[in-house]
Parts: C-alpha cells; sequence; structure tokens
C-alpha cells in the first residue's frame, strides 16, 4: 500500500509503525474525523492461507467492535480496499508495551496490582462478551504514555467465541505463546475458556514482579514440559520481599486444574482489590496469605525426558499436521503418544505426556 493512499476514502497512511508475518500497522490520518490511527491491513498474500486467515481477521475486528471498553483498544472500522486487502483501524497509542517496560525491571507490588487490575476488568469485558483472548502476554498490554494505570489490551488475533462459532484451528493444532499458555492450551481437544486467560494473566502478573514468567527453558518443548508436569513456583521464591498475599492471589490464577482457578476476569479483580487491602507487614504464617506447603516437586528429584517424534522409533511414530501461519505467536501441531511407548514408561515407573508438535515427556519422580 502507498504511503498518502486513502483507503475506504478516509484513512491516509502517512508511515509504517510495525510490521508482522502477515500484516503492517500503519500511522494514518482519519479525514473523517480529522485524527490520527492505527491502520492494521492484512497483507494480501496472507489471504491465500484459506478462508479462517479471513474470518479471524473478521474475527478480531468484531471482538472489538463489541467489546468497547477503556483498557481494550478502540475499535473506529474495518473493511476491504479498493485492491482486496482487509484493514482494521484503531484507536492511535503513544507510549510502549509491557514488554519493553520489564525490560527495565519489575514492577513494584503496587504498581503490579494497580496493571493487574486494570487487565482483570478489561478481561472481564471480554469474557462477558463470550470471548477469549488466548494471547494474553507482556507484548499485547500497552502503556499509555508508559502509564500502568492507563492500559490497553491488543492483538485479538487469536479471539475464540464461546458456544456456537466453529473453531478456526484444526483439532491437532495448538495456538499460542509458550511461557503464557495455560496447561489446557498445551494439549489438543481440551476445552478453551475464560479460565485460560485467568492463567495466562497469573504469568503476566508473575513476571511482573519477578522478572521471569513462572516456567522458562532453552526451548519451547522445555516450556511446554515444565507447564504440564511443574507446579508452578511461588512469587515468593524468586522475590522473598513480596508481601506472601501474592504466592496465595497469583497461586489462584496458576493452579493447573482449570476448575481450581478464579472463574474469569471479574473475579481475578475482585482478588486482587482484596490484595491490594492487604498489609505488606502481614506475619507470612497467617491468614489466607501464608506460603504454602512444599510441593511435590519440591519433595522428590525429578527428571524429565523429552524427545520428538523424528528421534523415536518409527513403530513409536505418528503423522502430524502443522497448522496454517500465525503472526506473532508460535504455532504448533499435536499427536497422541503411542500406547507402546506409554506402556514402556508407565513401566519404569514414569509418567507419559504429549506436548505439541508431535513431541512427547516423560517425567520420572524419586520416592
Amino acid at each position: 500500500m502507498a504511503l498518502g493512499q486513502r483507503v475506504a476514502g478516509r484513512f491516509e497512511p502517512m508511515e509504517i509503525a510495525g510490521s508482522g508475518g502477515m500484516g503492517v500497522v500503519y500511522r494514518a490520518f482519519d479525514h473523517q474525523t480529522q485524527t490520527t490511527v492505527a491502520l492494521k491491513v492484512l497483507r494480501s498474500w496472507a489471504l491465500s492461507g484459506g478462508p479462517s486467515i479471513r474470518e479471524r481477521f473478521a474475527r478480531e475486528a468484531r471482538a472489538l467492535l463489541q467489546i468497547r471498553h477503556p483498557a481494550v483498544v478502540g475499535y473506529v472500522a474495518h473493511g476491504a480496499t479498493d485492491e482486496g486487502d482487509l484493514f482494521l483501524a484503531m484507536e492511535w497509542l503513544t507510549g510502549e508495551d509491557l514488554s519493553k517496560r520489564l525490560a527495565r525491571g519489575v514492577l513494584s507490588p503496587d504498581e503490579t496490582v494497580t496493571l493487574g487490575m486494570k487487565l482483570a476488568d478489561a478481561l472481564g469485558a471480554v469474557h462477558r462478551c463470550s470471548l477469549v483472548h488466548r494471547d494474553l502476554k507482556p507484548g499485547n498490554v500497552f502503556l499509555v504514555d508508559g502509564r500502568v494505570d492507563d492500559i490497553r489490551l491488543l492483538d485479538f488475533g487469536l479471539v475464540r467465541i464461546l458456544g456456537g462459532a466453529p473453531a478456526l484451528t484444526s483439532a491437532n493444532t495448538v495456538l499460542g505463546t509458550p511461557a503464557y499458555m495455560a496447561p489446557e492450551q498445551t494439549r489438543a481437544g481440551r476445552p478453551i475458556d475464560a479460565r485460560s486467560d485467568v492463567y495466562s494473566l497469573g504469568c503476566l502478573l508473575f513476571e511482573c514482579v519477578t522478572g521471569q514468567p513462572p516456567f522458562t527453558g532453552e526451548n519451547s518443548f522445555a516450556v511446554l514440559a515444565k507447564i504440564a508436569f511443574d507446579d508452578p513456583p511461588r512469587p515468593t521464591d524468586l522475590r522473598p520481599d513480596l508481601p506472601p498475599a501474592f504466592d496465595f492471589a497469583i497461586g489462584r490464577m496458576l493452579a493447573k486444574e482449570p476448575g481450581e482457578r478464579l472463574a474469569d476476569g471479574a473475579a481475578v479483580t475482585k482478588a486482587l482489590a482484596a490484595l491490594a487491602m492487604e498489609s505488606g507487614e502481614r506475619e507470612r504464617d497467617g491468614g489466607e496469605g501464608a506460603m504454602r506447603a512444599l510441593t511435590r516437586n519440591e519433595q522428590r528429584l525429578v527428571s524429565i525426558l523429552i524427545a520428538s517424534r523424528a528421534m523415536l522409533p518409527s513403530a513409536a511414530r505418528h503423522d502430524s499436521t502443522v497448522g496454517p501461519p500465525s503472526s506473532g505467536p508460535e504455532t504448533f501441531a499435536q499427536a497422541p503418544p503411542d500406547a507402546e511407548l506409554r506402556a514402556i514408561v508407565e513401566r519404569h515407573g514414569g509418567e507419559l505426556r504429549e506436548l505439541p508438535d508431535g513431541a512427547v515427556a516423560a517425567l520420572f519422580t524419586g520416592a
């Protein structure tokens, strides 16, 4: 698209503000409202990826039109250019995303609670619309003018509609960003709902106060194996100066089983409001904020073996299909573990789990 060429007779691109795998974002002038907007244009070649690419872009636009929340990036318009490219116009923001802010250091406990309440309130609005964001991470949280009390939730490219709408991803494909994916997002066939966003928010807040997500590793497989097997660490394990109530609040978001987590963004808002009222001097062994007992992974020796299907004997392999290209988050494919391989691992006292992209992980724990 040429700079200065009007889109839909109203938006005039002035400069490229950013680009990704499938789209370009322009700083553009809206001649109808006389304001600056962010104009996201889907690359024409991306549309050849199939109708799901076009529908996912349309879902993002419809989601923003539906939500209309002060902490969600504002919708302006969407449609198609004369050349057939798809576009989405949104409010123009100045500041930085949370990932850039965290690169300079952690947030204070008060800043983290403030940010968390703003995000939880935004997610509450998303969930009330029967939507799941599915890709909450620091790069998708924008700090307007660098302030943690004025934020926008961005990038609804992976938004999912709960109830009725068909899935745009094949049953064997998982979309997301590994370090912030809920356990159920790493395994095909598991239901995804508002509690998956709650888990991602817990990961994000954990990183805000500790400087890193709950689970890290040398590669995506290592991270996904930890998500599948390990209990998340406590924030105070990495930052002992934190009020112990952080362990309780964030722990309720990071529960491995969805049924044990806070239900949605509205529930998180209430939990963080209670945390904001907690005294930083509260005794570590008292009340709800008391430090929990050592987990099973802290008490026992744990070994995790990870192997790709290509490394396994041919009899233990299954075909897997890579999903459609995605802008930003990583795309994985999954295949069920071989029954014979599972039997071998269990015979030696281990537990086998399938990971995305056809990999498998075996967990062995000491007595």
